[in-house]
């Protein structure tokens, strides 16, 4: 058998080195061995083809394309088709290109070529395979708005990913691509993590690569200490590493460690100026800083680098609402919706933006649309239920949770809805009986604790009142609310043996603290625990100053107290509210009531089962982690 130096042979070492694609094609079928269109990507940044009549050296294609002829072996019929991939290969500039790449090897192997060249088959199918999932991966990626079709091209691209991690695992940059597509919403993340660490293993000296490998994993990890020290090592690797730093950013800002969020975002924007999302979460960390201002300029940046990325122009209408300008919060809001119609949170902030404008029925209307395709999204249920009750339509509100709660017994939110809706319209016993169904299931919840409390002070049962007060304080000791009730009934409680005037003058004090002393009730508490503890001057003068900073109905209640403490009498309250009945509706009305229950029921029973999305919460819907976020 003759063994010969084929023309692949000789440009084996060229071909496995990547080459710069023309536009990407739209794939014709998912199967990426299939022939594919040749047509111009609708990508707007796609490279353009190089110029037809560009003058570049003859390619050793060229120059060896006698010598091929010459060659021909009819031992080995196969030769001729990896001969014409081997050409084809160097001169790859069309995503097509490939496509025939592969082909013409699994055709030469079919035909039969000798051992070396069938290693080299073999290797140059890997090679094709890699750049062409390279070149979707780019798409995905690389883009300010990633490629519409984003999920598809990941799905083609994962088939030859897998493939060529198949024939060879010790591939560091498909293992990392892996990583990558797996991460995406709907991927799987456990196969992300082990591709992951696989490239990490495989990088060799290729510190980019395992710095970027180690930045996923970073975000992929659950434990905070773990996340954080993935991306301490990607930056010890390349200080210089943007995603990394964007993702510590991410975690810096998820547990509020704003200041070192700013520093990560800030650094990277000076990486790379033009990353629309690097403004963008820069945006999002400023505004929970409350930097309006700043905020809005980093957005604008955002919109004009990627105008047709709607989280941006999201994020802005929300600046622009809390800044009280609901007309271009509404401007923003809906050009969002219009890039992006199915993104049920943003249709939810618009409905609190017309809530804001005073629009009610709009902001019903979207909520109402909200809940035709998601029946069980509970912040449109809640939403609904707030609108109505704004309306003085309070029997419908509560009808409206009490239907969802029917489908979903035992959903904490919606209890805590109701029981502050039942509260509200002075009915705390029913409000208490909600509250103690969720600390059955749930029993370290502040918020139910600190709203049983201040239902139980509404009744007069103010020993159970103590209870919960002190318990909220175990999970939140700094929180002003509880502070500042707890010390008033230990201050102002008909009942001796529950009196502590020491302890309310201490809590009261923290409460004072943690309001800088600006807050009339406070200050109004502060003063019945020095009037407990027979300190009548301090008593009048903290009583003095709640009244100077009292406003509307309040002021008459303050009067009182500072009054009481002039006469040196301490201040005594005993709440006992009177519940309300409920009106009943008329009876035609009950029946239509009862058929519309059963039917939202029918309705919301197919969808109740499932997860609730990270739609109630899109602060950063970004492609820097694979999402709380559709």
């Amino acid at each position: 058998m003759i063994v010969r130096l084929s023309f692949a042979g000789l440009l084996f070492p060229l071909l496995l080195l990547p080459f710069t694609l023309g536009p990407l094609p739209r794939a014709a079928a998912e199967d990426p061995s299939d022939d594919v269109v040749d047509e111009a990507s609708p990508a707007e940044d796609a490279a353009e083809d190089p110029p037809a009549d560009q003058s570049d050296p003859a390619s050793p294609a060229d120059l060896l394309n006698g010598e091929l002829t010459e060659n021909e072996d009819d031992e080995f019929p196969g030769q001729k088709f990896l001969d014409e991939a081997t050409r084809l290969k160097v001169a790859a500039k069309q995503f097509k290109d490939l496509s025939r790449v592969i082909e013409l090897c699994t055709k030469a192997l079919e035909q039969g070529v000798d051992e070396q060249n069938g290693e080299f088959a073999q290797q140059l199918i890997v090679a094709a395979r890699l750049e062409r999932a390279s070149r979707l991966a780019r798409e995905i990626f690389d883009r300010n708005t990633p490629n519409r079709n984003w999920a598809r091209l990941a799905r083609v691209a994962l088939v030859d990913l897998e493939k060529v991690v198949r024939e060879n695992e010790d591939i560091a940059e498909a293992q990392l691509l892996i990583g990558r597509i797996q991460a995406l919403p709907g991927g799987d993340r456990d196969k992300s993590r082990q591709a992951l660490k696989k490239a990490v293993e495989k990088a060799g000296e290729d510190l980019g690569l395992r710095a970027d490998a180690l930045a996923l994993l970073g975000e992929l990890a659950e434990d905070n200490d773990q996340k954080l020290d993935y991306l301490n090592q990607a930056l010890q690797l390349v200080p210089d590493n943007v995603q990394a730093l964007r993702s510590r950013g991410l975690h810096y800002m998820a547990i509020n460690e704003h200041e070192k969020a700013l520093a990560d975002f800030r650094q990277a924007l000076q990486l790379e100026p033009e990353h629309a999302k690097t403004h963008e979460v820069l945006a999002v960390d400023l505004l929970l800083t409350g930097k309006l201002e700043e905020a809005k300029t980093q957005l604008d940046k955002a919109v004009e680098l990627a105008p047709k990325e709607g989280s941006a122009y999201a994020h802005r209408a929300r600046i622009y609402s809390v800044q009280g300008d609901p007309e271009q919060a509404l401007a923003d809001i809906n050009r969002a919706i219009e890039l992006n119609p199915d993104k049920l949170s943003w249709r939810l902030l618009r409905a609190q933006i017309h809530q804001q404008a005073e629009d009610i029925e709009a902001a019903l209307e979207d909520v109402e649309r909200i809940l035709v395709v998601k029946a069980d999204f509970l912040p449109a249920i809640r939403m609904r239920a707030v609108l109505l009750a704004s309306s003085d339509r309070t029997d419908e509100a509560i009808a409206v949770l009490q239907r969802a709660l029917k489908v979903m017994p035992d959903n904490v939110d919606l209890m805590y809805s109701l029981a502050a809706l039942q509260q509200s319209m002075r009915k705390p016993r029913e409000a208490i009986a909600l509250l103690d169904r969720i600390l059955e299931t749930k029993p370290d919840i502040f918020d139910v604790y600190r709203a049983r409390a201040d239902a139980l002070l509404s009744i007069g049962k103010q020993s159970e009142a103590i209870r919960d007060y002190e318990k909220a304080l175990e999970i939140e000791p700094k929180d002003s609310g509880v502070l500042n009730n707890l010390a008033w009934v230990l201050a102002t409680s008909p009942e001796e043996e529950l009196r502590d005037g020491q302890r309310s003058l201490e809590l009261a004090k923290a409460a004072c603290e943690e309001t800088e002393y600006k807050m009339a009730h406070i200050l109004s508490t502060l003063a019945a625990a020095h009037a407990e503890l027979s300190d009548f001057e301090n008593a009048v003068k903290w009583s003095q100053k709640a009244l100077e900073l009292g406003e509307g109905e309040v002021k008459q209640q303050l009067a009182k107290e500072l009054e009481s403490y002039k006469a040196e009498q301490p201040w005594r309250e005993l709440q006992n509210i009177e519940e309300e009945d409920a009106q009943k509706p008329p009876a035609d009305e009950a029946e239509a009531g009862q058929d519309e229950t059963e039917q939202e029921t029918e309705d919301a029973t197919e969808t109740a089962t499932e997860e609730q999305s990270a739609e109630e919460d899109d602060i950063v819907p970004l492609d820097l982690i694979p999402a709380n976020q559709e």
